[in-house]
């Protein structure tokens, strides 16, 4: 079910543990075969279904978290109409990058538009903006200025649908200050 010696909620290993070509796993997917130190002790992963519903099996392990399956992403997402309007497809900001620190934000951003998203805006701190002005194409860019934080930010979180903080955004005042703000608006 899972090699002798991991754990099944981690993925940590209890000391010495089985590294196992192939792994059959019964009922459902354990977590701790999908991360990083699960998934170096378990090879090839099998679920082999009981015919015990999915729901019976969650509550009665009470596993906090589960795996979401290609199938069941894909079921749904509705492919976006031709004609549909940007703003209503969804408007994302992420609030994230800094000099030297913009790769995450990027790929957030990409991956808003890439899952249906009409509009994805990086609002970054503006030092990080000219490395996002030579790597964007469809990203729009909103400057996040120190010296009037609260009034720059205010100003791109406004009507947007969803907004992502954090990748690379950094750790100092402004950074803990511009948090707070998305939290409280």
């Amino acid at each position: 079910d899972i090699p002798s010696g991991l754990d099944a909620d981690t993925g940590a290993v209890l000391g010495v543990a089985v590294k196992a070509a192939h792994t059959l796993t019964f009922a459902y997917a354990k977590p701790g075969l999908y991360t990083p130190e699960g998934r170096n002790h378990a090879g090839d992963i099998h679920v082999v279904k009981l015919g015990v519903p999915d729901k019976k099996i969650l509550a009665t392990t009470g596993h906090a978290a589960a795996l979401i399956a290609r199938e069941t992403i894909a079921a749904n997402l509705a492919p976006r109409e031709a004609k549909t309007y940007k703003h209503k497809a969804g408007d994302i900001l992420v609030v994230a990058g800094s000099a030297g620190k913009t790769g995450a934000a990027k790929l957030t951003a990409e991956a808003a538009l890439k899952t249906g998203a009409g509009l994805a805006t990086v609002c970054t701190w503006t030092d990080a903006l000219p490395a996002f002005e030579k790597e964007t194409k469809e990203i729009m860019l909103a400057d996040l200025r120190r010296e009037a934080l609260t009034a720059s930010l205010g100003a791109a979180v406004a009507k947007r649908s969803a907004v992502v903080i954090g990748p690379g955004f950094g750790l100092d005042n402004d950074a803990k200050t511009a948090v707070d703000f998305v939290l409280r608006t």
